[in-house]
């Protein structure tokens, strides 16, 4: 875009997770889980409890629950280090 700059860019992308009960329930149990993990690691990152916050309060009436760039690559972030670690273990 001619113009915008890389900031305004980031600022106008909307990500949308598609939500239901089932859904909602599985978020906050893994992201219940990652906090475990974090505070084992003596490492909880506000941003997870941030967004434990955000699931947990959620109406499913809306069907779909907006998040931000930030929060759509922590979760995309930490998937992809599970994913690894998962490859590392059955390999080993």
């Amino acid at each position: 875009m001619v113009g915008v700059t890389k900031k305004e860019v980031s600022q106008m992308t909307k990500y949308y997770l598609k939500m239901d009960n089932i859904m909602k329930n599985m978020f906050v149990v893994a992201l219940n889980d990652e906090l475990q993990a974090q505070s084992e690691q003596d490492e909880c990152l506000e941003e997870t409890k941030a967004l434990l916050k955000k699931v947990s309060e959620y109406d499913l009436a809306q069907k779909r629950l907006q998040i931000t760039a930030g929060e759509q690559r922590q979760l995309h972030g930490r998937n992809r280090q599970k994913e690894h670690h998962r490859y590392w273990e059955s390999n080993s």
